[in-house]
């Protein structure tokens, strides 16, 4: 009888022996992988994800303007644009509104109106309410931010203000 349990017995040794020597290899690759360093994996972990509202290439600029209060569109037409007006507001900025109550979201305009008005600080253009889903006389939560644009080191660089100086200006000031 040819293949008897001698020949299983070699085959089963050879057949053992390439899976031991398969395991084997699989750890030495293993060991040559080379492991990510400990800050690059914390710096990818403590990463914000990106804000869904802002558009790509705004940075939020809270130090510049930041309010999370009521805010009321009065029912009547405005003047055009997308805009918001706060008593706090030193300048004009480029901002995103976003009401909390509804999701929406719109980036705007924000503009200084006077403290001693009546109803709530945040007075909010028709066009603006119009894409922030805001009902006539019902104020609504919104989060008013100040954005600026991101910029390269060889590209206009935005300066206090929000006003653009060319890099080739900056550099003659050096």
């Amino acid at each position: 009888m040819t293949g008897g349990p001698e020949g299983q017995g070699k085959a089963g040794r050879r057949r053992g022996g390439a899976v031991a020597a398969s395991a084997l290899l699989a750890v030495a690759l293993a060991g040559c992988a080379r492991p990510e360093a400990p800050q690059a994996v914390a710096a990818a972990q403590e990463a914000p994800a990106p804000d869904p509202t802002l558009a790509p290439g705004d940075i939020p600029a809270p130090e510049a303007f930041h309010a999370t209060e009521p805010g009321l569109w009065d029912g009547r037409p405005s003047l055009g644009g997308l805009w918001v007006a706060h008593p706090d507001a030193a300048q004009p900025e480029r901002v995103r509104i976003l009401n909390l109550d509804t999701g929406q979201s719109v980036t705007g305009a924000l503009f200084r109106r006077e403290r001693d008005l009546p109803g709530p600080a945040l007075q909010v253009s028709s066009g603006a309410a119009a894409a922030l889903g805001m009902l006539a006389g019902a104020p609504a939560t919104l989060d008013v931010l100040a954005l600026r644009r991101a910029t390269t080191a060889s590209s206009d660089t935005p300066i206090a203000g929000g006003d653009i100086v060319a890099a080739s200006d900056n550099a003659a000031d050096g």
